[in-house]
């Protein structure tokens, strides 16, 4: 208990008092006892807000003397630290002694929630704006789709005779009107053609090896058989000839 009563009389409390609330926090800080070129000017500072600034501990400590350089350490949570490098050794006799209340700042960056709030905020477009990029929007999109209807009518031309033919319409209602959308002869040939495939894809034809040999033996015997057919027909033509002239 009593070594612990020491450690803790070593750490000075300064109480920091909250904007816009009649709430404190306590930040506790003693002189740093490093072994490199700060030694005797390095004041250590824990138990930090989350979002303080080196503009905030220069106004706190730098009423105790000039400072050189603070380094702040945030290492994740509500651990917040820092080194408060002064120019002389006597920055550190003064922050020791100094008045133990202090004040946040008023102006401080927004974090947490209210960063992200205000940030969503200003990336929303106001309605106005928004509505008329929506209507301009729609109507270039309403401009290419009675662009392609002209186009898939004129595709339609009349023949000789003075027809038109329609392959095949889908009749729809738009605003109280009739409308027939037209399918183009090249069209209508690639449906023709990829049903066909799909055709031939869901029935395979000889699938197994013996089978494509099978067909070609049957197709080379009804090609003898045709071969002997014209053989004798030929011959009956011959001998059926009435002028013999040998």
């Amino acid at each position: 208990e009593e070594n612990k009563r020491k450690r803790m009389a070593e750490w000075k409390q300064l109480q920091v008092a909250l904007p816009g609330s009649d709430g404190f926090c306590y930040v506790y800080f003693k002189e740093h006892l490093s072994k490199d070129a700060t030694k005797g000017r390095n004041l250590f500072a824990c138990s930090l807000p989350f979002d303080i600034t080196q503009e905030e501990l220069e106004i706190w400590f730098g009423t105790c003397g000039d400072i050189d350089r603070i380094e702040i350490i945030r290492s994740g949570g509500s651990n917040t630290y820092a080194n408060i490098i002064f120019h002389h050794e006597s920055g550190i006799e003064a922050a020791l002694n100094m008045d133990p209340l202090v004040e946040r700042s008023q102006h401080r960056e927004e974090l947490g929630p209210t960063k992200w709030l205000a940030l969503f905020s200003h990336q929303q477009k106001p309605a106005d704006q928004l509505k008329a990029e929506v209507d301009q929007f729609m109507q270039a999109y309403d401009q290419q789709k009675s662009l392609e209807r002209k186009q898939e009518l004129d595709a339609n031309v009349r023949d000789k005779d003075g027809f038109i033919k329609v392959l095949s319409g889908k009749k729809k209602v738009r605003n109280g009107n009739l409308v027939v959308k037209t399918t183009t002869l090249a069209r209508a040939n690639w449906i023709l053609t990829k049903h066909v495939t799909r055709q031939e894809k869901r029935h395979p034809v000889h699938f197994y090896r013996f089978q494509n040999k099978f067909e070609k033996m049957q197709d080379l015997a009804i090609l003898r058989k045709k071969f002997e057919e014209d053989k004798e027909r030929v011959q009956k033509m011959k001998e059926s000839r009435k002028f013999k002239p040998y």
